[in-house]
């Protein structure tokens, strides 16, 4: 056994993104958003109230983390009327895996990439969904490292958001 029984042996799923393993709650549903380094999952939460005129909330996860630990609070949140988006970054959750040194070299700024796309896909979803003339914009709702990126990506202009929830976020300039 070279270097014994605890060696790092990560590889990318297969297939990848892999298979959903886990039910979502009634109301909540899984789409992917194409990128152009793969697919990333997008959890959706939309009330039944289809006149809710109330902001989305769009919540990105922390390190290790990914889109379903944001199930409860849109599932909460959707019932009173806000429409809810959450993403899984790449290599995060049922999103698409690249391989471990590829993963380990990936930069912040390729990260906020993957942010800037669920944000956009959210801007578009909910601007067709209400047939609004101009872009709805979303509420970033953002946790742990999700904060540290959400900070980079909105001051270099990546992302854009009428508000913006910090809950245990890491400081922008890092931990």
């Amino acid at each position: 056994m070279l270097f014994g029984p605890f060696a790092l042996q990560w590889r990318a799923p297969s297939p990848n993104p892999p298979n959903p393993s886990t039910s979502l709650p009634n109301g909540v549903n899984r789409s992917y958003l194409n990128t152009a380094s793969g697919p990333l999952e997008l959890l959706s939460a939309i009330p039944t109230d289809a006149k809710s005129s109330k902001p989305p909330l769009f919540f990105a996860h922390g390190g290790f983390g990914c889109a379903s630990i944001w199930l409860s609070y849109m599932t909460y949140f959707s019932s009173r009327g806000y429409p809810c988006y959450a993403i899984s970054y790449r290599g995060h959750g049922n999103s698409w895996y690249p391989g471990f040194w590829r993963m380990y070299f990936t930069s912040r700024g390729t990260m906020a990439e993957d942010l800037r796309a669920g944000d956009r896909e959210v801007e578009k979803l909910e601007t067709e969904r209400r047939g609004a003339e101009e872009k709805v914009r979303a509420v970033l709702v953002a946790h742990s490292a999700g904060g540290a990126l959400s900070q980079y990506a909105l001051s270099r202009g990546l992302v854009t958001v009428q508000g913006f929830c910090m809950l245990a976020a890491v400081p922008g300039f890092g931990s």
